[in-house]
């Protein structure tokens, strides 16, 4: 049977902490988010970047202030629903997008890798990760979706010059509401001449 490399050995030979207490300050300083939380949703250890990613002035806070994390930091619960869910069909996930609610009130969006952690019985028993945070990529990529839409809205208004004021204007009101993402609007309009007003609502 092949055996696996030592990866102990390994480890120590490239150079890395041999102690408990250097791989933790390691950890404790890594400039992404470390954490182990348990399949309930406790949180049970953070680092430091994760405690200021949060919106907590360190671990401990951070250890305390989340005691239940579907609710407390998912902005939608069923995503940490769904993250639990593919750790216990796959063991590991990477890139798992999300919004998260943060403690100082702030929203933002993180990109979670997770392992799922079992004890000796196979039994899952938690996950532990890393946590970017991604909020500022995302909403430079928004825009620039929103921008090449806007674009696209406006090449295809230009090959409406023969269409009627009364399409012109459903156009112009639909592409409002799909580019502000909101559920519904209303535009009022005047017949040139009359002056006669009408209000369109989707």
């Amino acid at each position: 049977m092949h055996e696996g490399p030592d990866i102990g050995s390994d480890w120590q030979s490239a150079g890395f902490p041999a102690d408990r207490e250097e791989l933790l300050d390691f950890l404790l300083d890594a400039p992404l988010g470390v954490f182990r939380s348990s399949l309930d949703g406790r949180l049970l250890w953070a680092n430091r970047t994760l405690a200021r990613m949060f919106g907590v002035e360190s671990p401990t806070r951070a250890i305390t202030a989340y005691h239940d994390l579907t609710s407390q930091l998912y902005q939608d619960p069923a995503d940490r629903e769904r993250l639990i869910a593919m750790l216990l069909e796959h063991g590991v996930v990477n890139r798992f997008v999300t919004p998260v609610r943060l403690q100082d009130g702030r929203g933002g969006i993180v990109s979670i890798h997770a392992r799922l952690l079992r004890d000796a019985s196979g039994a899952a028993v938690g996950l532990i990760g890393v946590v970017e945070d991604i909020t500022d990529q995302e909403r430079e990529r928004s825009i620039a979706r929103l921008d090449e839409a806007r674009m696209e809205a406006l090449v295809r208004l230009q090959g409406m010059r023969d269409a009627s004021p009364a399409d012109l204007a459903d156009f112009a009101l639909s592409q409002a509401v799909t580019l502000t993402r909101s559920r519904a609007g209303c535009l009022a309009t005047s017949e040139p001449g009359t002056g006669r007003a009408s209000l369109r609502c989707l």
